[in-house]
């Protein structure tokens, strides 16, 4: 760390363990957030478009939290969310694929609740890393 001027300001600069950790981090939600894009957008394609996104976010969780285990974030606070952040993206996947299968057909309230949920996860992620990251 070093000090910006008389203004008792800490800066970070770019080679401390979080800006490292951040940018390791960064792919995995932006591959998270593209898949969020493909459900929103086909939300209302039935059962077969839940299923696909199902899979899509399983993938997602299977690809991501080995590496978030092994690699935890110096601010412990960024850690929680992430935490919850993909425990949430696992049960948005199983309800898509629970709501793929009911016989009635998919109960779209329920979906678009465990979207809310996850989108409200990653908007608190994204700003604790942006708080986190140093001016």
């Amino acid at each position: 760390m070093q000090r910006k001027g008389g203004q008792g300001r800490v800066s970070i600069d770019n080679s401390t363990p979080l800006r490292i950790w951040q940018s390791e981090c960064i792919p995995i939600l932006g591959k998270l957030a593209a898949t969020l894009a493909i459900l929103e957008r086909s939300m209302l394609g039935g059962p077969a478009a839940l299923i696909s996104a199902s899979d899509q976010f399983s993938a997602v969780v299977a690809e991501s939290v080995p590496w978030l285990v092994g690699h935890r974030c110096p601010v412990g606070d960024i850690d929680v969310v992430l935490a919850r952040l993909f425990h949430s993206v696992a049960s948005l996947s199983v309800a898509l694929g629970n709501e793929a299968r009911r016989q009635a057909g998919p109960d779209l309230k329920v979906v678009n609740q465990e979207f809310e949920t996850v989108m409200c996860l990653v908007r608190e992620t994204w700003t604790l890393m942006c708080e986190h990251a140093g001016n």
